[in-house]
């Protein structure tokens, strides 16, 4: 599934199950892919589709004039989210690169940088 109408590369695609509230054995797939660009901020963002996955093929449940993005700022992007969770937690939880396509090789990295001291290693 590609995101219609948007510039740029789809990247880091996740395709996971998650359960329907208060629906017991009802279970919607999510389809999170990233673009760059494409982003709703400009830059680097990311979408999801929620649907049916039967092993095979992916169907949207929404129309395709529908977007829903995972973050509606600059500052969310390459999402991936984690498995294996505790059942009794209840969690899908996700993580994203904090920084975007625009200004990645502007950020503040080198040894002296008061932030993170990342030394770029």
């Amino acid at each position: 599934m590609v995101p219609r109408g948007r510039p740029g590369r789809v990247e880091c695609p996740d395709l996971f199950p998650l359960p329907v509230d208060g629906e017991a054995g009802n279970t919607r797939w999510v389809l999170d892919v990233d673009l760059n660009p494409g982003g709703l901020r400009g830059g680097s963002g990311g979408q999801y589709f929620v649907g049916q996955f039967d092993g095979t093929r992916f169907v949207n449940d929404n129309p395709p004039d529908v977007t829903l993005w995972t973050d509606y700022g600059k500052d969310f992007y390459a999402t991936m989210s984690y498995e294996g969770i505790p059942t009794a937690d209840g969690r899908r939880i996700w993580i994203g690169w904090m920084s975007n396509w625009l200004y990645a090789n502007d950020e503040p990295t080198s040894r002296g940088a008061a932030c993170c001291r990342y030394r770029g290693r």
